[in-house]
């Protein structure tokens, strides 16, 4: 991923048509499409998939490359992820005495969602480092790869952070700081291993548990 963002210079003019794609993905995946939720669950990976296309051609593929330590990259994310969504929702309930609101999503939550969440969860994924990317690409020959890298994992989190605040009853504090926090794992699982793979694998298995857990217990 390294080499992806520090070596290869994103395409400028394709700024705009990546966003643009993404923006279609995110709202085909929240209003569907022509009346159907039929393609709803991959919109946002097909449209988050062809902005990233778009900003670096071929060179993409990197980005998909075989992850790098992907056994203890993953373990790692996963258990930062769960202590970051404790310790978060500990300050936000308790500390700040902000209600927290469930997702609208695990309303409806059945067996077939668990399949469903699987191109869902890429596409979030997908959407998260297309804005990282764009970020990271814009700021390459001004600032130093790490000081680029962490301008870009925080403006996609906020990104991402607020793009579920419909998800949650507009609770900003909540989607900012617990959402946004749990966010940053899934991110870091990816730049660790070099593969988008890694964070994918790490978001969907945190998300799964937690969804097995309400299919068990409500």
């Amino acid at each position: 991923m390294r080499e992806l963002i520090e070596n290869t210079p994103i395409k400028k003019w394709a700024i705009v048509p990546a966003l643009l794609t993404t923006a279609i993905g995110f709202y085909v995946l929240s209003y569907g499409f022509l009346g159907s939720g039929f393609f709803s669950p991959v919109a946002l990976a097909l449209g988050s998939g062809v902005g990233i296309y778009l900003l670096y051609g071929s060179a993409a593929a990197k980005a998909f490359g075989k992850p790098a330590k992907p056994i203890s990259t993953f373990f790692l994310g996963l258990i930062a992820a769960q202590l970051v969504a404790s310790i978060s929702g500990i300050v936000v309930k308790f500390l700040l005495n902000v209600q927290v609101q469930p997702d609208e999503a695990v309303k409806h939550i059945d067996v077939l969602f668990l399949f469903k969440a699987i191109p869902m969860i890429f596409g979030e994924e997908l959407l998260t480092f297309v804005i990282l990317f764009i970020v990271t690409g814009l700021l390459a020959k001004s600032y130093s790869y790490k000081k680029a890298l962490i301008v870009g994992v925080i403006v996609s989190t906020l990104v991402f952070s607020l793009l579920h605040l419909p998800s949650y009853d507009w609770n900003l504090i909540q989607v900012l700081l617990i959402i946004g926090a749990i966010r940053i794992p899934f991110t870091l699982a990816s730049l660790r291993s070099n593969s988008l793979w890694e964070g994918f694998a790490v978001h969907y298995v945190y998300d799964t548990l937690i969804f097995v857990v309400i299919l068990l217990f409500r």
